[in-house]
């Protein structure tokens, strides 16, 4: 009996075997997909344009302190000693809450990349998640990382999903490829 029972669920799970569906499975590279994904560079121009402006603004005031300086070290011989030296304090003490100021706004403006770096690669990883449910992929590994260590070249979906990430976003295109679309055109 025990035998009888034992090829019953041998021909069950090799009759099961046989008629289980194929798993469709493929393969993206995620570092190719993120570099291309146009919510992305736009976050990347944005954060670029900031980082313009925040320079430019603290060259700017640094030359407005470079230039208190200078004009400190020529009167500071024609000055009694004492009001030389608070002249050179008060100047040293703006000149450190300056670089206080610039560390903390460029804290900041980091933390903000992050923040919207962070928010599109969990969107592009919703879309991905997406794509595989209509496409009824049962897996898309990571080519990179050791997600996968080989693949099938006729497995990559990276182009495949750029252009579906690209195609279904709520925003625009960024303007560097909004120009380029159109030399296209």
């Amino acid at each position: 009996m025990k035998k009888l029972v034992l090829l019953l669920s041998f021909i069950v799970l090799a009759w099961g075997c046989q008629n289980a569906p194929e798993e469709k499975t493929a393969f993206a590279d995620i570092q190719e997909l993120a570099k291309n994904y146009h919510e992305i560079q736009k976050i990347e121009e944005e954060m670029k344009a900031k980082e313009t402006a925040f320079q430019k603004k603290y060259d700017s005031i640094g030359k407005v302190l470079q230039s208190k300086y200078e004009n400190f070290l020529k009167r500071a011989n024609k000055m009694p000693q004492k009001k030389a030296q608070e002249e050179y304090n008060s100047l040293m003490a703006e000149q450190q809450q300056l670089g206080m100021q610039q560390q903390q706004e460029l804290q900041n403006l980091q933390n903000e990349l992050a923040e919207k770096r962070d928010k599109a690669l969990k969107n592009m990883e919703d879309k991905i998640t997406e794509y595989g449910e209509k496409k009824g992929y049962t897996y898309i590994f990571n080519k990179g990382d050791f997600g996968i260590l080989y693949g099938d070249k006729s497995k990559d979906i990276t182009d495949e999903l750029k252009n579906y990430l690209n195609d279904n976003q709520s925003g625009s295109k960024p303007e560097k490829n909004q120009k380029e679309d159109t030399k296209e055109n």
